[in-house]
C-alpha cells in the first residue's frame, strides 16, 4: 500500500469514527428529558387559572389539569374534572376550538401512574370543525390497566397535532383515577 492509499484509509477510518460518535451522542441526547415551559397553565378549580404549578414550583403532587398552548386554554369538559374516577369505555364530552382538530379528529393518550401508555385513540368533533370557534366533541376513553397495578392514578392527554408530521403542538393533561381490568 502506497502513502496515498494509506492516507485515504486513515481519512476513511477517522470519518467512520466521527460518524459513530455522532450517532451515539444523538441517541444519548434523545433519551434526555425535555422540559416544556411556554404557555403552560395549571387549573385547580373550574374557572380558576394559575400560571405557576404550585408554591414549591413542583406540579408532581398537585394533580391539577395542565394546559400547554393558547388553544388548550379554551378546551373545556362537560363531564370530566381533575381526579375523577374514569373507567375504560367512559364517554367524555366538551368544547374545543375547531382548529384543535384535523379532519374532525384529535388524539388522546392514556398513561398509567408511571407514564406508560395504556390507551390511545381519538376524540371527534360533533359539529363543523373548520372554524376557530368552539365546537362540541365526544370521545370514548379506552385503556387496559392490569388488575395488579400498584396505583390507579393516571392521566388523559388530549393532543392537538401538526397535520404535516404528527408532532404534538398543544395538549391538555387531566389527572384521573383509573379502574383496573376485572
Amino acid at each position: 500500500m502506497n502513502s496515498h492509499e494509506r492516507s485515504i484509509a486513515v481519512v476513511m477510518t477517522l470519518a467512520t469514527i466521527i460518524i459513530i460518535i455522532t450517532v451515539v451522542l444523538l441517541l444519548l441526547n434523545n433519551n434526555q428529558p425535555t422540559t416544556v415551559t411556554t404557555n403552560t397553565v395549571y387549573v385547580n378549580e373550574p374557572g380558576s387559572v394559575d400560571e405557576s404549578p404550585n408554591e414549591t414550583g413542583d406540579n408532581e403532587d398537585s394533580r391539577t389539569i395542565v394546559r400547554q398552548g393558547e388553544l388548550a386554554k379554551k378546551l373545556t369538559f362537560n363531564n370530566l374534572s381533575a381526579n375523577d374516577t374514569l373507567p375504560s369505555g367512559s364517554v367524555i364530552t366538551g368544547m374545543a376550538p375547531g382548529n384543535w382538530f384535523f379532519e374532525a379528529d384529535a388524539g388522546y393518550t392514556v398513561t398509567d401512574w408511571d407514564g406508560r401508555i395504556i390507551g390511545q385513540s381519538y376524540i371527534r368533533a360533533d359539529d363543523e370543525w373548520m372554524t376557530t370557534e368552539l365546537v362540541p366533541f365526544t370521545g370514548t376513553i379506552t385503556y387496559s390497566l392490569p388488575a395488579d397495578t400498584a396505583y390507579n392514578r393516571g392521566t388523559i392527554i388530549l393532543q392537538r397535532s401538526n397535520p404535516r408530521d404528527g408532532s404534538v403542538q398543544e395538549y391538555v393533561e387531566i389527572p384521573v383515577e383509573l379502574v383496573p381490568n376485572s
